[in-house]
Protein backbone atom coordinates (compact mmCIF):
# COMPACT_ATOMS: atom_id res chain seq x y z
CA UNK A 1 0.00 0.00 0.00
CA UNK A 2 2.75 2.41 0.97
CA UNK A 3 4.62 1.56 -2.26
CA UNK A 4 1.57 2.49 -4.32
CA UNK A 5 1.18 5.79 -2.48
CA UNK A 6 4.89 6.52 -2.98
CA UNK A 7 4.66 5.89 -6.74
CA UNK A 8 1.55 8.09 -6.93
CA UNK A 9 3.28 10.87 -4.99
CA UNK A 10 6.45 10.64 -7.07
CA UNK A 11 4.42 10.86 -10.26
CA UNK A 12 2.89 14.17 -9.27
CA UNK A 13 6.00 15.57 -7.58
CA UNK A 14 8.47 14.83 -10.37
CA UNK A 15 8.56 15.68 -14.06
CA UNK A 16 6.26 12.84 -15.11
CA UNK A 17 3.32 15.18 -15.62
CA UNK A 18 5.52 17.43 -17.71
CA UNK A 19 6.52 14.50 -19.91
CA UNK A 20 2.90 13.41 -20.32
CA UNK A 21 1.96 16.96 -21.36
CA UNK A 22 4.80 17.12 -23.88
CA UNK A 23 3.70 13.74 -25.27
CA UNK A 24 0.10 14.93 -25.61
CA UNK A 25 1.23 18.10 -27.36
CA UNK A 26 3.56 16.16 -29.65
CA UNK A 27 0.77 13.79 -30.68
CA UNK A 28 -1.93 16.48 -30.91
CA UNK A 29 -2.13 16.39 -34.75
CA UNK A 30 -2.68 12.60 -34.58
CA UNK A 31 -5.62 13.04 -32.19
CA UNK A 32 -7.55 14.80 -34.98
CA UNK A 33 -7.66 11.53 -36.91
CA UNK A 34 -9.01 9.56 -33.93
CA UNK A 35 -12.32 11.41 -33.68
CA UNK A 36 -13.81 14.39 -31.86
CA UNK A 37 -14.20 12.56 -28.55
CA UNK A 38 -10.53 11.52 -28.40
CA UNK A 39 -9.42 15.00 -29.47
CA UNK A 40 -11.45 16.73 -26.75
CA UNK A 41 -10.30 14.20 -24.16
CA UNK A 42 -6.68 14.85 -25.11
CA UNK A 43 -7.14 18.63 -24.89
CA UNK A 44 -8.88 18.46 -21.51
CA UNK A 45 -6.21 16.12 -20.14
CA UNK A 46 -3.47 18.45 -21.43
CA UNK A 47 -5.24 21.42 -19.81
CA UNK A 48 -5.49 19.67 -16.45
CA UNK A 49 -1.84 18.62 -16.51
CA UNK A 50 -0.81 22.14 -17.46
CA UNK A 51 -2.80 23.63 -14.55
CA UNK A 52 -1.34 21.02 -12.17
CA UNK A 53 2.18 21.90 -13.34
CA UNK A 54 1.56 25.62 -12.86
CA UNK A 55 0.29 25.04 -9.33
CA UNK A 56 3.00 22.51 -8.43
CA UNK A 57 5.82 24.76 -9.59
CA UNK A 58 4.16 27.90 -8.25
CA UNK A 59 4.18 29.67 -11.59
CA UNK A 60 0.84 31.44 -11.23
CA UNK A 61 2.49 34.58 -12.62
CA UNK A 62 2.45 32.85 -15.99
CA UNK A 63 -1.19 33.91 -16.28
CA UNK A 64 -0.36 37.56 -15.70
CA UNK A 65 -0.14 38.58 -19.34
CA UNK A 66 -2.32 40.20 -21.97
CA UNK A 67 -2.84 36.94 -23.87
CA UNK A 68 -4.58 35.22 -20.99
CA UNK A 69 -6.56 38.31 -19.96
CA UNK A 70 -7.84 38.88 -23.50
CA UNK A 71 -8.91 35.24 -23.83
CA UNK A 72 -10.79 35.45 -20.53
CA UNK A 73 -12.61 38.60 -21.68
CA UNK A 74 -13.56 36.78 -24.88
CA UNK A 75 -14.82 33.82 -22.86
CA UNK A 76 -16.89 36.11 -20.60
CA UNK A 77 -18.56 37.56 -23.70
CA UNK A 78 -19.53 34.01 -24.70
CA UNK A 79 -20.94 33.38 -21.21
CA UNK A 80 -23.02 36.56 -21.48
CA UNK A 81 -24.25 35.31 -24.85
CA UNK A 82 -25.56 32.12 -23.22
CA UNK A 83 -28.04 34.05 -21.08
CA UNK A 84 -29.13 36.24 -24.00
CA UNK A 85 -29.57 33.41 -26.53
CA UNK A 86 -32.91 32.08 -27.73
CA UNK A 87 -31.99 28.68 -26.26
CA UNK A 88 -29.49 29.00 -23.38
CA UNK A 89 -29.29 25.23 -22.88
CA UNK A 90 -28.12 24.84 -26.47
CA UNK A 91 -25.47 27.57 -26.05
CA UNK A 92 -24.15 26.51 -22.65
CA UNK A 93 -21.98 23.62 -23.81
CA UNK A 94 -20.30 25.67 -26.55
CA UNK A 95 -19.90 28.84 -24.47
CA UNK A 96 -18.61 27.16 -21.32
CA UNK A 97 -16.60 24.63 -23.31
CA UNK A 98 -14.53 27.42 -24.86
CA UNK A 99 -12.54 27.40 -21.60
CA UNK A 100 -10.63 24.34 -22.83
CA UNK A 101 -9.20 26.33 -25.75
CA UNK A 102 -7.99 29.10 -23.42
CA UNK A 103 -5.89 26.62 -21.50
CA UNK A 104 -4.85 24.90 -24.73
CA UNK A 105 -3.37 28.20 -25.95
CA UNK A 106 -1.67 28.81 -22.61
CA UNK A 107 -0.30 25.27 -22.40
CA UNK A 108 1.23 25.56 -25.90
CA UNK A 109 2.80 28.89 -24.94
CA UNK A 110 4.09 27.37 -21.72
CA UNK A 111 5.61 24.16 -23.04
CA UNK A 112 7.07 25.75 -26.19
CA UNK A 113 8.55 28.68 -24.23
CA UNK A 114 9.96 26.59 -21.41
CA UNK A 115 13.70 26.53 -20.92
CA UNK A 116 14.22 22.96 -22.17
CA UNK A 117 14.77 23.19 -25.96
CA UNK A 118 14.63 19.40 -26.18
CA UNK A 119 10.88 19.50 -25.51
CA UNK A 120 10.39 22.18 -28.15
CA UNK A 121 12.14 20.02 -30.72
CA UNK A 122 10.12 16.94 -29.73
CA UNK A 123 6.79 18.76 -30.09
CA UNK A 124 7.51 20.61 -33.33
CA UNK A 125 9.37 17.77 -35.04
CA UNK A 126 6.49 15.42 -34.18
CA UNK A 127 4.01 17.84 -35.81
CA UNK A 128 6.21 18.06 -38.91
CA UNK A 129 6.62 14.27 -39.16
CA UNK A 130 2.84 13.84 -38.88
CA UNK A 131 2.39 16.40 -41.66
CA UNK A 132 4.88 14.57 -43.91
CA UNK A 133 3.12 11.24 -43.26
CA UNK A 134 -0.20 12.90 -44.12
CA UNK A 135 1.32 14.28 -47.32
CA UNK A 136 2.59 10.82 -48.32
CA UNK A 137 -0.82 9.33 -47.53
CA UNK A 138 -2.62 11.89 -49.71
CA UNK A 139 -0.23 11.24 -52.61
CA UNK A 140 -0.85 7.50 -52.16
CA UNK A 141 -4.62 8.07 -52.29
CA UNK A 142 -4.26 10.30 -55.34
CA UNK A 143 -2.40 7.53 -57.20
CA UNK A 144 -4.33 4.45 -56.00
CA UNK A 145 -7.79 5.86 -55.20
CA UNK A 146 -7.55 4.82 -51.54
CA UNK A 147 -5.33 5.99 -48.70
CA UNK A 148 -2.98 3.61 -46.85
CA UNK A 149 -5.81 2.62 -44.47
CA UNK A 150 -8.21 1.90 -47.31
CA UNK A 151 -10.28 5.08 -46.95
CA UNK A 152 -11.60 6.76 -50.07
CA UNK A 153 -13.55 9.94 -50.73
CA UNK A 154 -17.23 9.71 -51.53
CA UNK A 155 -17.03 12.96 -53.55
CA UNK A 156 -15.45 12.93 -57.00
CA UNK A 157 -12.41 15.21 -57.13
CA UNK A 158 -11.78 15.23 -53.36
CA UNK A 159 -9.32 13.34 -51.17
CA UNK A 160 -10.30 11.86 -47.81
CA UNK A 161 -6.95 11.09 -46.19
CA UNK A 162 -7.05 9.78 -42.63
CA UNK A 163 -10.44 11.40 -41.96
CA UNK A 164 -12.32 8.83 -44.07
CA UNK A 165 -15.83 10.14 -44.88
CA UNK A 166 -15.35 13.41 -42.96
CA UNK A 167 -13.84 15.61 -45.66
CA UNK A 168 -11.80 18.01 -43.55
CA UNK A 169 -8.30 16.89 -44.54
CA UNK A 170 -7.92 20.17 -46.44
CA UNK A 171 -8.47 22.14 -43.23
CA UNK A 172 -5.95 19.95 -41.41
CA UNK A 173 -3.43 20.50 -44.20
CA UNK A 174 -4.09 24.24 -44.19
CA UNK A 175 -3.60 24.39 -40.40
CA UNK A 176 -0.19 22.69 -40.27
CA UNK A 177 1.38 23.48 -43.65
CA UNK A 178 2.96 26.78 -42.66
CA UNK A 179 4.14 25.46 -39.28
CA UNK A 180 5.93 22.69 -41.20
CA UNK A 181 7.46 25.08 -43.72
CA UNK A 182 8.56 27.38 -40.90
CA UNK A 183 10.22 24.49 -39.11
CA UNK A 184 12.11 23.41 -42.24
CA UNK A 185 13.25 26.94 -43.00
CA UNK A 186 14.39 27.64 -39.43
CA UNK A 187 16.30 24.35 -39.20
CA UNK A 188 17.86 23.98 -42.61
CA UNK A 189 17.56 27.21 -44.63
CA UNK A 190 21.19 28.31 -44.69
CA UNK A 191 22.81 24.89 -44.53
CA UNK A 192 24.42 22.69 -47.12
CA UNK A 193 23.58 19.03 -47.61
CA UNK A 194 25.71 16.38 -49.26
CA UNK A 195 24.22 14.01 -51.87
CA UNK A 196 26.50 11.63 -53.77
CA UNK A 197 29.54 13.63 -52.66
CA UNK A 198 28.09 16.83 -54.06
CA UNK A 199 27.13 19.86 -52.00
CA UNK A 200 23.70 21.42 -52.44
CA UNK A 201 22.14 24.41 -50.72
CA UNK A 202 19.26 23.17 -48.61
CA UNK A 203 17.02 26.13 -49.44
CA UNK A 204 16.50 24.71 -52.94
CA UNK A 205 15.12 21.46 -51.49
CA UNK A 206 12.93 23.33 -49.03
CA UNK A 207 11.32 25.32 -51.84
CA UNK A 208 10.77 22.06 -53.74
CA UNK A 209 8.93 20.75 -50.66
CA UNK A 210 6.85 23.94 -50.63
CA UNK A 211 5.89 23.29 -54.25
CA UNK A 212 5.01 19.69 -53.35
CA UNK A 213 2.82 20.82 -50.44
CA UNK A 214 1.06 23.35 -52.68
CA UNK A 215 0.42 20.68 -55.31
CA UNK A 216 -1.02 18.28 -52.72
CA UNK A 217 -3.27 21.03 -51.32
CA UNK A 218 -4.59 21.52 -54.86
CA UNK A 219 -5.27 17.80 -55.40
CA UNK A 220 -7.14 17.59 -52.07
CA UNK A 221 -9.88 19.40 -53.97
CA UNK A 222 -11.05 21.80 -51.23
CA UNK A 223 -11.08 25.06 -53.16
CA UNK A 224 -11.48 27.43 -50.23
CA UNK A 225 -8.62 25.91 -48.23
CA UNK A 226 -6.43 25.75 -51.35
CA UNK A 227 -6.96 29.48 -51.98
CA UNK A 228 -6.16 30.26 -48.34
CA UNK A 229 -3.02 28.09 -48.48
CA UNK A 230 -1.92 29.77 -51.71
CA UNK A 231 -2.37 33.27 -50.26
CA UNK A 232 -0.72 32.30 -46.98
CA UNK A 233 2.36 30.67 -48.51
CA UNK A 234 2.79 33.38 -51.12
CA UNK A 235 2.84 36.06 -48.42
CA UNK A 236 5.07 34.00 -46.15
CA UNK A 237 7.74 33.19 -48.75
CA UNK A 238 8.17 36.85 -49.60
CA UNK A 239 7.99 38.10 -46.01
CA UNK A 240 10.25 35.40 -44.53
CA UNK A 241 13.30 36.20 -46.57
CA UNK A 242 13.77 39.34 -48.67
CA UNK A 243 16.39 37.65 -50.85
CA UNK A 244 16.05 35.07 -53.61
CA UNK A 245 13.20 36.87 -55.37
CA UNK A 246 14.17 35.38 -58.74
CA UNK A 247 14.13 31.84 -57.33
CA UNK A 248 10.73 32.40 -55.73
CA UNK A 249 9.24 33.86 -58.92
CA UNK A 250 10.57 30.93 -60.94
CA UNK A 251 9.17 28.38 -58.48
CA UNK A 252 5.73 29.98 -58.31
CA UNK A 253 5.72 30.25 -62.12
CA UNK A 254 6.47 26.52 -62.32
CA UNK A 255 3.66 25.79 -59.88
CA UNK A 256 1.03 27.84 -61.72
CA UNK A 257 2.10 26.33 -65.03
CA UNK A 258 1.71 22.88 -63.50
CA UNK A 259 -1.76 23.68 -62.12
CA UNK A 260 -2.97 25.17 -65.41
CA UNK A 261 -1.71 22.09 -67.26
CA UNK A 262 -3.49 19.70 -64.86
CA UNK A 263 -6.74 21.65 -65.15
CA UNK A 264 -6.44 21.70 -68.95
CA UNK A 265 -6.01 17.94 -69.35
CA UNK A 266 -8.09 16.61 -66.46
CA UNK A 267 -11.89 16.91 -66.62
CA UNK A 268 -12.27 16.28 -62.89
CA UNK A 269 -10.23 19.33 -61.84
CA UNK A 270 -11.50 21.39 -64.77
CA UNK A 271 -15.03 20.92 -63.48
CA UNK A 272 -14.18 21.87 -59.88
CA UNK A 273 -11.86 24.80 -60.51
CA UNK A 274 -13.08 26.19 -63.84
CA UNK A 275 -16.68 25.18 -64.52
CA UNK A 276 -17.81 25.39 -60.88
CA UNK A 277 -15.63 28.27 -59.75
CA UNK A 278 -14.09 30.55 -62.37
CA UNK A 279 -16.86 30.43 -64.96
CA UNK A 280 -19.59 30.80 -62.35
CA UNK A 281 -18.22 32.87 -59.49
CA UNK A 282 -15.80 35.19 -61.20
CA UNK A 283 -18.04 36.13 -64.13
CA UNK A 284 -20.97 37.16 -61.94
CA UNK A 285 -19.86 36.83 -58.31
CA UNK A 286 -22.85 38.45 -56.59
CA UNK A 287 -25.50 36.47 -58.44
CA UNK A 288 -23.45 33.26 -58.31
CA UNK A 289 -22.83 33.43 -54.59
CA UNK A 290 -26.49 34.28 -53.94
CA UNK A 291 -27.68 31.24 -55.89
CA UNK A 292 -25.09 28.81 -54.53
CA UNK A 293 -25.45 26.53 -51.53
CA UNK A 294 -22.91 28.57 -49.54
CA UNK A 295 -24.58 31.78 -50.65
CA UNK A 296 -27.88 30.46 -49.38
CA UNK A 297 -26.38 29.96 -45.96
CA UNK A 298 -24.79 33.41 -46.07
CA UNK A 299 -28.06 35.13 -46.90
CA UNK A 300 -29.95 33.10 -44.33
CA UNK A 301 -27.40 34.06 -41.68
CA UNK A 302 -27.73 37.73 -42.65
CA UNK A 303 -31.50 37.49 -42.33
CA UNK A 304 -31.10 35.93 -38.88
CA UNK A 305 -28.74 38.74 -37.96
CA UNK A 306 -31.23 41.29 -39.26
CA UNK A 307 -33.85 39.82 -36.92
CA UNK A 308 -31.45 39.62 -33.94
CA UNK A 309 -29.02 42.48 -34.46
CA UNK A 310 -27.73 43.14 -30.98
CA UNK A 311 -27.02 39.68 -29.50
CA UNK A 312 -27.79 37.22 -32.29
CA UNK A 313 -29.63 33.96 -31.68
CA UNK A 314 -26.91 32.59 -29.43
CA UNK A 315 -24.06 30.11 -29.79
CA UNK A 316 -25.02 26.90 -31.61
CA UNK A 317 -28.53 28.20 -32.31
CA UNK A 318 -28.15 28.90 -36.03
CA UNK A 319 -29.13 25.31 -36.80
CA UNK A 320 -32.31 25.69 -34.72
CA UNK A 321 -33.24 29.15 -36.00
CA UNK A 322 -33.19 28.20 -39.70
CA UNK A 323 -35.87 25.58 -39.05
CA UNK A 324 -38.40 28.37 -38.51
CA UNK A 325 -40.96 28.87 -41.22
CA UNK A 326 -39.96 32.47 -41.94
CA UNK A 327 -36.58 31.38 -43.30
CA UNK A 328 -38.01 28.60 -45.45
CA UNK A 329 -39.96 31.15 -47.49
CA UNK A 330 -36.83 32.78 -48.93
CA UNK A 331 -35.92 31.86 -52.50
CA UNK A 332 -32.33 31.16 -51.65
CA UNK A 333 -33.27 28.61 -49.01
CA UNK A 334 -35.23 26.31 -51.27
CA UNK A 335 -32.26 24.63 -52.91
CA UNK A 336 -30.17 23.97 -49.80
CA UNK A 337 -30.36 21.67 -46.81
CA UNK A 338 -30.37 23.00 -43.25
CA UNK A 339 -26.88 23.27 -41.80
CA UNK A 340 -25.36 23.53 -38.35
CA UNK A 341 -23.55 26.77 -39.26
CA UNK A 342 -23.45 29.39 -42.07
CA UNK A 343 -20.15 28.10 -43.54
CA UNK A 344 -18.53 31.52 -43.21
CA UNK A 345 -16.87 32.79 -40.08
CA UNK A 346 -18.15 36.40 -40.17
CA UNK A 347 -21.73 35.37 -40.87
CA UNK A 348 -21.49 32.85 -38.04
CA UNK A 349 -20.35 35.60 -35.66
CA UNK A 350 -23.09 37.99 -36.76
CA UNK A 351 -25.98 35.50 -36.70
CA UNK A 352 -25.08 33.81 -33.40
CA UNK A 353 -23.34 36.60 -31.47
CA UNK A 354 -24.90 39.75 -32.93
CA UNK A 355 -23.15 43.11 -33.03
CA UNK A 356 -22.17 42.81 -29.36
CA UNK A 357 -20.23 39.58 -29.76
CA UNK A 358 -18.99 40.36 -33.25
CA UNK A 359 -17.38 43.65 -32.21
CA UNK A 360 -15.73 42.00 -29.21
CA UNK A 361 -14.26 39.29 -31.46
CA UNK A 362 -13.03 41.74 -34.08
CA UNK A 363 -11.57 43.97 -31.36
CA UNK A 364 -9.86 40.89 -29.90
CA UNK A 365 -8.12 40.11 -33.20
CA UNK A 366 -7.23 43.73 -33.98
CA UNK A 367 -5.73 44.02 -30.51
CA UNK A 368 -3.53 40.97 -31.04
CA UNK A 369 -2.50 42.03 -34.55
CA UNK A 370 -1.39 45.34 -33.06
CA UNK A 371 0.51 43.51 -30.30
CA UNK A 372 2.19 41.39 -32.94
CA UNK A 373 3.47 44.47 -34.78
CA UNK A 374 4.64 46.15 -31.57
CA UNK A 375 6.44 43.08 -30.26
CA UNK A 376 8.09 42.17 -33.50
CA UNK A 377 11.55 42.34 -31.86
CA UNK A 378 10.67 39.09 -30.06
CA UNK A 379 9.33 37.60 -33.26
CA UNK A 380 10.27 34.31 -34.85
CA UNK A 381 8.92 32.66 -37.96
CA UNK A 382 6.35 30.65 -36.02
CA UNK A 383 4.83 34.00 -35.09
CA UNK A 384 4.53 34.89 -38.74
CA UNK A 385 3.03 31.52 -39.70
CA UNK A 386 0.38 31.87 -36.99
CA UNK A 387 -0.39 35.46 -37.96
CA UNK A 388 -0.92 34.58 -41.63
CA UNK A 389 -3.13 31.64 -40.70
CA UNK A 390 -5.37 33.86 -38.54
CA UNK A 391 -5.56 36.55 -41.23
CA UNK A 392 -6.49 34.09 -44.00
CA UNK A 393 -9.00 32.38 -41.68
CA UNK A 394 -10.75 35.71 -41.20
CA UNK A 395 -11.01 36.49 -44.92
CA UNK A 396 -14.61 37.38 -45.83
CA UNK A 397 -16.81 35.52 -48.36
CA UNK A 398 -14.55 32.43 -48.64
CA UNK A 399 -16.35 29.42 -47.10
CA UNK A 400 -15.07 28.09 -43.80
CA UNK A 401 -15.91 25.56 -41.14
CA UNK A 402 -17.58 26.55 -37.91
CA UNK A 403 -15.36 28.64 -35.66
CA UNK A 404 -16.58 26.75 -32.59
CA UNK A 405 -16.51 23.06 -33.52
CA UNK A 406 -13.82 20.94 -31.89
CA UNK A 407 -11.69 20.32 -34.98
CA UNK A 408 -11.89 23.81 -36.49
CA UNK A 409 -11.47 25.57 -33.15
CA UNK A 410 -8.44 23.46 -32.21
CA UNK A 411 -6.83 24.19 -35.60
CA UNK A 412 -7.48 27.89 -35.07
CA UNK A 413 -6.22 28.20 -31.50
CA UNK A 414 -3.07 26.16 -32.17
CA UNK A 415 -2.13 28.72 -34.81
CA UNK A 416 -3.20 31.59 -32.57
CA UNK A 417 -0.74 30.26 -29.99
CA UNK A 418 1.93 30.19 -32.69
CA UNK A 419 1.18 33.84 -33.45
CA UNK A 420 1.56 34.75 -29.78
CA UNK A 421 4.66 32.59 -29.27
CA UNK A 422 7.65 34.74 -28.25
CA UNK A 423 5.68 37.96 -28.62
CA UNK A 424 6.59 38.72 -25.09
CA UNK A 425 8.86 37.24 -22.51
CA UNK A 426 6.35 35.21 -20.54
CA UNK A 427 6.82 35.24 -16.80
CA UNK A 428 7.83 31.92 -15.22
CA UNK A 429 8.91 33.32 -11.87
CA UNK A 430 7.40 32.03 -8.65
Amino acid sequence: MRTGIKIYTNFFSGDYLHLVAVTLLATLPILFFLGTGILNLGIILLDLIFIAEIIKKKRINFFKNYIFYSLIILWISFLINIFLSIDPSNSFKRGFGFLRFIFLVMSILYFLNIDNEKYQKIILSSWVITFFITTFDLIFELITGKNILGFESYIHGRLAGFFNDELIIGHFYYSFILITITYLLSKYFNKEISIFNKKYHSKNFIYIFILLFLAVSFFIGERSNFIKILIMIFLFTFLFEKKFYKLKIVLFSIFFTFIITIISINDKYQKRFVDQFINIYLKNPIESISNSEHGGHYLTALKIFDNNKMFGVGLKNYSEEIKKEEYKDFFYYQSIDPSTHPHQIHFEFLSELGLFGYLILITFFIYHFNKYLKNNKFNNNLNLSGLLFIITSLLPILPSGSFFTSHAATFFWINFAMMCLSQQKLNYSK
